[in-house]
């Protein structure tokens, strides 16, 4: 998996050997971290400062744009080990969103657990959560698009039409 740094001073590379690699505009290698969290799951998220959060089989995990770990924390429940890391880190705040089962959790920049978000439409979730430009998380259970701010306050529902009778 590749990545780019938001300031596209560094290109990232995720290999299969479980490490985090730094290439400079020119091709060479700035730095290699070795993550030992497991297989990465989900897309990796690239905060505006080049911070990269993974998650991993049992961790979520944050690397500094230098390719050192800034934080490391297990997963609190099996069931949140088989979620995605949303793609996005929220604007404002600065939290990220994994999808677990049947539920959102929303961790802080340091790794702490903000909140979760129990979805009411069971644990059917098509896609990681959007983040909008105001911090709005949105996720869609196939039944319903849902919406709700970034400190878990439901903001409104809508119900939705699985296309041609999908999923009936």
């Amino acid at each position: 998996m590749l990545l780019v740094r938001p300031d596209s001073t560094s290109v990232l590379w995720l290999p299969e050997t479980g490490e985090l690699v730094a290439f400079g505009p020119r091709g060479s290698e700035r730095w290699r971290t070795r993550l030992e969290a497991g297989r990465v799951l989900g897309t990796p998220a690239v905060a505006p400062d080049s911070t990269v959060f993974l998650r991993s089989e049992r961790d979520l995990l944050a690397v500094q744009a230098n390719g050192k770990i800034a934080w490391r924390r297990e997963l609190p429940t099996p069931a949140l080990a088989e979620g995605l890391l949303s793609p996005a880190a929220l604007r404002d705040s600065g939290a990220l969103a994994v999808v677990a089962p049947g539920r959102i959790e929303l961790f802080t920049p340091d790794g702490s657990r903000r909140c979760a978000i129990e979805l009411p439409h069971g644990p059917r979730i098509n896609a990681p959560p959007a983040v909008a430009s105001d911090g709005t998380v949105l996720v869609t259970t196939g039944e319903a698009l849902l919406a709700w701010s970034d400190g878990c306050v439901p903001r409104w529902q809508r119900a939705v039409e699985p296309p041609n009778g999908a999923g009936r």
